[in-house]
């Protein structure tokens, strides 16, 4: 079990139910250092409360005598933020004392997008895919910046890895430069995962509605017979390479 928060909702009596409960991960966004990162989030002393957290969870572990959560740092490397993440990187370690530190580059790809979820599979986004790259006088920042990272990864005991999964360092700077030269060729997350969103609905990775979990009877187990999730199985198969699937964390891109 997993979880993906901004850290701000999780004073200390949650934390301890999540040390105590079936948690094994815990994810937690931080766009920068606190400056930064209370700016973007429009929030003073949200970045204080994450550090506040991550005291807490530690403490709780020690004292309880438990492994998990481990904790994993999510951050997008932005056309922004860049000359942040090396910073961030070290308090991630030194400070948070994070498991994990996971790097998405940023994606623009509307089936990617979270709670707005589409009911056709005929719906033109379907087809659209990524659409950002990143502006080409940053190009050099952001391709300097994932050097540093690769360098700093062969020092710390902290787990680093970059999404979209590309498998290499020189396709990463490639991606920086040219990311709609890389696509989805094979992926099995959709047949093992999908999301139940805080209202009831469901959709897999790809931000399609299937149902609400209401109207199943609240049994997971229906969703991947449901009809519509195998039309959208049927759908995921059609295509070499998946136009949704563009930038996504999980799925292995490779040329084209």
């Amino acid at each position: 079990m997993a979880i993906v928060t901004n850290g701000t909702a999780l004073d200390a009596s949650r934390v301890e139910r999540l040390v105590d409960g079936p948690l094994r991960y815990l994810m937690v966004s931080i766009d920068g250092m606190a400056e930064y990162h209370d700016n973007l989030r429009g929030m003073a002393g949200a970045f204080g409360r994450i550090e506040s957290v991550f005291r807490t969870l530690h403490e709780l572990k020690r004292r309880k005598g438990r492994s998990y959560p481990l904790t994993c740092i999510k951050t997008t490397v932005t056309e922004d933020n860049y000359e942040e993440i090396p910073k961030l990187m070290e308090f991630a370690e030194t400070e948070l004392r994070a498991d994990h530190m996971a790097f998405s580059l940023l994606v623009q790809n509307p089936l990617q997008e979270g709670f707005k979820l589409m009911e056709d599979l005929g719906d033109p986004r379907f087809s659209q895919g990524n659409t950002y790259a990143y502006p080409e006088a940053v190009r050099p920042h952001i391709r300097e910046l994932i050097e540093r990272i690769f360098a700093y990864k062969k020092k710390t005991q902290m787990q680093i890895d970059f999404a979209p999964r590309l498998g290499s360092k020189e396709r990463l700077l490639d991606y920086v430069d040219d990311p709609l030269r890389f696509g989805v060729k094979r992926c099995n997350i959709p047949w093992i995962e999908f999301n139940v969103y805080f209202d009831g609905r469901i959709a897999p990775c790809v931000t399609y509605l299937i149902d609400n979990v209401r109207n199943l009877g609240y049994d997971v187990r229906k969703v991947i017979r449901h009809p519509r999730y195998r039309e959208f199985l049927s759908f995921f198969r059609s295509a070499p390479y998946r136009r949704p699937c563009e930038g996504c964390c999980w799925g292995r891109h490779t040329p084209r």
